[in-house]
Parts: C-alpha cells; sequence; structure tokens
C-alpha cells in the first residue's frame, strides 16, 4: 500500500527530475519544464528570498470542499485547504531551494496561528537578514460558498494591498505566468485585463503588515468540482508551482536587472 508520503516524494520526484531529466542528470534550474545544458550556468539568486505562508490550519473552520461534514465516508473528491495549502508551499520551497533562492517556512505548525504573528514572523526574519532582497507569499484556495454545495465560481487570482505599492509588480509577474503557463481552460481572475492591475486589492493582514512585498495567491476554487479535480491532479500541482516558480524568477531578475 503506498503512503500519501510515498506519494507526495514521488510527486516531488516528478516535479523537480521530469522525464526529459535522468535523475543523474542535472536538475531544472532555470524555466519550468525546460532542461538546462550544462555549459549554461545557474543564475545567482543567493541575494533572493521567499517567506512562503501556507493559508490556514488543521483547527480552522470550514475552508474545505463539500461533503465535508461525513467525515467517515470521504468521497474521492476532496480537498483540505490547509494540507493543499502546505502540500504546495513544501514543494514550492523544495524547488526553490534546488534553483538557489532562500526560502522562510513562516508557519511550520499545522495548526493556524494567528495573522499577526505570520506577518511578525516575517519581518523579524528579514531585519535578521539585511543583505537579503525578501518577499511574501501567501498560499490559499479560494471559495464561493459556506462549504455545504458545489459552486459555479471558478479561476485563479493575485491579491495585493490597496493602492499603488511595491507588490503590484510581483503580482503583475505573477499574472504573466499564469497566462503562459495555465491550460485555456482555466479562468484566470482579473481586476482589469491587462498591466499591472490586474491584481486584486484588499489589505489582508497577513500581506498588509509585511515590510516587504507581498501578494496572496487564491489558487482555483475548494468549491468548484472543475477547480478540485485540477488542484488534486499532478498536472494541476506542476502548473500551479511553475506559475509560482516562473513569477517570482523573473520578478526576482527584474530588480537586479
Amino acid at each position: 500500500m503506498v503512503t500519501l508520503f510515498q506519494e507526495r516524494m514521488e510527486r516531488l520526484k516528478r516535479i523537480l527530475f521530469p522525464p526529459t531529466c535522468g535523475l543523474g542528470e542535472k536538475p531544472l534550474i532555470s524555466n519550468p519544464g525546460e532542461v538546462v545544458p550544462e555549459s549554461v550556468p545557474q543564475k545567482d539568486y543567493s541575494w533572493f528570498c521567499v517567506c512562503l505562508d501556507n493559508g490556514h490550519g488543521n483547527n480552522t473552520p470550514g475552508k474545505r470542499s463539500p461533503y465535508a461534514a461525513d467525515e467517515k465516508n470521504l468521497p474521492p473528491l476532496f480537498l483540505r485547504e490547509y494540507e493543499w495549502a502546505r502540500e504546495m508551499t513544501h514543494l514550492l520551497r523544495d524547488r526553490l531551494e534546488v534553483l538557489g533562492v532562500n526560502v522562510f517556512m513562516i508557519t511550520p505548525e499545522d495548526y493556524d496561528v494567528s495573522l499577526t504573528s505570520r506577518y511578525k514572523r516575517a519581518n523579524l526574519f528579514k531585519q535578521e537578514h539585511p543583505n537579503l532582497k525578501c518577499v511574501l507569499l501567501s498560499v490559499h484556495n479560494d471559495a464561493s460558498g459556506d462549504g455545504s454545495a458545489w459552486m459555479k465560481a471558478n479561476g485563479w487570482s493575485v491579491w495585493t494591498t490597496e493602492g499603488v505599492n511595491n507588490s503590484d509588480k510581483l503580482a503583475s509577474f505573477l499574472y504573466d505566468a499564469a497566462e503562459e503557463i495555465f491550460p485555456e481552460d482555466k479562468k484566470i481572475r482579473k481586476y482589469k485585463l491587462t498591466g499591472t492591475e490586474r491584481d486584486f486589492e484588499k489589505n489582508y493582514t497577513i500581506i498588509y503588515g509585511a515590510n516587504m512585498p507581498a501578494v496572496l495567491t487564491e489558487n482555483f476554487f475548494q468549491d468548484n468540482i472543475e477547480d478540485v479535480e485540477y488542484l488534486l491532479s499532478d498536472k494541476g500541482m506542476d502548473d500551479i508551482i511553475n506559475v509560482h516558480i516562473k513569477g517570482l524568477l523573473d520578478y526576482a531578475d527584474s530588480i537586479r536587472a
């Protein structure tokens, strides 16, 4: 019997070492999905750091796909946001570290940690590492209902704080990556269709209190059947990882240029 841990390790190996790159070869180090020849040097991201936050916790009410009340007979299509977000941030961490990016895991606990504590942890890390250029990324799933039924709303989006600020540029690179990587049938939700105002704005505590560029990604809807199918698939996980990686690295390249 294959355990959940074994499944996650196999998924991680597929992400870090895709079929085009044997386990004995050089792993992906530049663009997602592209093997870089030995003659191409790896970019230096030792000056860059991503503070990763995984949404909610195992004690947060709701935050899951429908039918969660029947804990003894869960349907095949079932997602808990805190579990999905933790798996995603751990996979992101592993990929980023392969690429030479520093990563600070804001919330290693399984239980929920207050939003104030989360941004204070990130700010303290930044204060203690003044030579690093830090950004904060908070990973979530979206929802449109109360969790009792499947809903029609769907799609992926990025949120920043209100007004023009230094987080809009990071959000813009994430949107560019999403438009390049996500399949055409996957909705990308935007406030405006183009430019640096595609992201939605709200002063969510975790990004509002951060002393660095900070974004919150809503990675599809946990109460939409098609979105949950995508979220739970290898294809969906790979796409979402690649969108975040490409957006983060393109942003890093832009501020270093």
